[in-house]
């Protein structure tokens, strides 16, 4: 995942489609919730304490959306290290193959991961 993470973030195109995926002061509609942009010490709060459990069974996570706050995070410039906990519960919640710490196989990863942000901002707005 760290290597898949890291490709995508310092890949331009990526990057700034990510970070401008939920532009300032507007709502974004995204596979039908709707949300909102917010600084970059709530996207870093919200990556660093949101830890997989039982209740993301009842949570709708948006794998985008927390690619964005990732992104934001990364690219602020303001921290030196950063823990994607936000994104690996919506990994978990969203991509059921990957829920465990084993070792897997990272093209797989890669694929499953744009295959479902693809068909959640692509579908499901």
């Amino acid at each position: 995942m760290n290597s898949v993470l890291q490709a995508l973030a310092y890949s331009s195109p990526v990057k700034d489609y990510f970070i401008s995926l939920v532009p300032p002061s507007q709502n974004t509609l995204i596979a039908g919730k709707r949300v909102k942009r917010r600084d970059t010490i709530s996207c870093l709060t919200s990556i660093s304490t949101e830890t997989p459990t039982k209740s993301m069974q009842e949570k709708k996570v948006l794998m985008s959306y927390e690619v964005h706050n990732l992104m934001r995070v990364l690219w602020s410039g303001k921290w030196a290290v950063v823990t994607p906990y936000g994104f690996l519960a919506a990994v978990w919640k969203c991509l059921p193959d990957f829920r465990n710490h084993r070792q897997h196989d990272t093209q797989e990863f890669f694929i499953s991961m744009v295959n479902y942000i693809h068909e959640e901002v692509a579908h499901g707005s």
